[in-house]
């Protein structure tokens, strides 16, 4: 086709068709305001008049269709070609398929409805630890020899041969008895209790049917070295994440419903690394699930812990292993840490052609951001 075949881009479908379907075929295109040309350019419903087609990625596409033929007719009744550039679909065939492919493609080629994802994420930490130890020193002379017997654990006990005993140094409670140049006892005991809460509210806007993911990890960087007969080097050996992700699919359903896809994922350092070229061990919890919730309900996520209990002791061989009496040589420490991670994701429409409601949701981090809104202020004014 002479005219057709000249039309940049799209000459090239028009050219091979010049003896066949461009003898008889139209011509039309569509401009796609929503959503990508692409999406539609391997649709071949039986609406149209033959069964279903998908392009396989393919930019172009014959879709046959039943029924009798013009005689110089080639070996399809409708080709689409997609102009990318453009973001458009031609397609060249009968004006009855052609009027069919224009009604259909207006009905999908719709503003999807956006969907405001807030998600509070809380953490909560519980730790606890508490110290108790003994330590004793004795010193004497026998004859001319002096000696000293003592089990210390750096706990700050007072030399026997003070004559006054110093202000505590540690802190908790400190019981010290003192004999001078004889002996000396010292009873520590601490308990610390803390208490800790981390909370983050993130926010973003997807649409219908689309995934988001909202992380917040932590990277811990750690060596490689490597060895060989004359030197030793080391490099960057990598990193390990820790953190929360969470990754949230909403699909509209009827009657302002939402079924939510969500999988939450929460990971912690649970410990120190066993060599400098080793990245630390790392604990992951994960939920995934499939929920449904009205429009602005939140789904609740809990039993996310993490609880860890630890036990050390330093003690005299032998003497601190004696079951009561051996409390006088050791001094143990205990601690016992609990986390726990709660998720609330709440799932808001937002079904205003010009959002709206996005204007008014987001007033308030705005505020908090000390940045103007955009909304003109009313201010009274006096009449006379």
């Amino acid at each position: 086709m002479p005219w057709l075949g000249a039309i940049p881009i799209v000459g090239h479908v028009f050219k091979p068709l010049s003896c066949g379907a461009a003898a008889w075929g139209l011509w039309r295109a569509w401009w796609r305001n929503w959503s990508s040309a692409g999406r539609f350019a391997g649709l071949a419903p039986e609406g149209l008049g033959g069964p279903g087609s998908a392009l396989g990625g393919k930019k172009s596409a014959a879709i046959a269709t039943p029924g009798p033929r013009p005689a110089n007719e080639g070996s399809a009744d409708l080709v689409i070609t997609l102009d990318e550039p453009a973001n458009r679909l031609v397609a060249l065939g009968e004006g009855r398929l052609l009027d069919q492919l224009g009604v259909l493609i207006d009905s999908l080629d719709v503003a999807s409805p956006q969907v405001l994802v807030e998600a509070l994420v809380v953490s909560l930490t519980d730790t606890k630890t508490r110290q108790l130890g003994v330590e004793l020193r004795k010193v004497g002379q026998d004859g001319s020899t002096l000696y000293e017997l003592a089990s210390l654990f750096g706990l700050g006990t007072v030399c026997p041969l003070a004559s006054a005993i110093p202000p505590a140094a540690a802190s908790g409670a400190t019981g010290v008895v003192l004999s001078p140049r004889d002996y000396s006892a010292l009873l520590h005991a601490l308990e610390a209790v803390n208490d800790g809460r981390v909370m983050t509210v993130p926010k973003v806007l997807v649409t219908n049917n689309e995934q988001a993911t909202l992380g917040s990890t932590l990277q811990t960087p750690y060596v490689s070295t490597n060895a060989s007969n004359t030197v030793a080097t080391t490099s960057f050996g990598g990193s390990l994440d820790a953190g929360t992700t969470i990754s949230i699919k909403p699909q509209i359903a009827a009657g302002d419903q939402l079924v939510v896809t969500y999988s939450v994922s929460v990971s912690t350092f649970v410990g120190e690394s066993a060599a400098p070229e080793l990245p630390p061990p790392r604990q992951e919890n994960r939920v995934a699930s499939v929920a449904t919730v009205p429009d602005g309900f939140a789904v609740v996520i809990g039993g996310l812990e993490v609880e860890s209990d630890t036990r050390s002791e330093s003690r005299v061989p032998w003497l601190g292993a004696i079951p009561v009496l051996g409390q006088l040589f050791r001094s143990e420490s205990k601690t016992r840490q609990k986390s726990r991670f709660f998720v609330f994701l709440k799932c808001s429409v937002l079904r205003g052609d010009r959002l709206e409601d996005l204007k008014y949701a987001s007033r308030a981090p705005l505020e908090q951001a000390g940045l103007d809104d955009g909304f003109p202020r009313l201010e009274p004014r006096v009449m006379r």
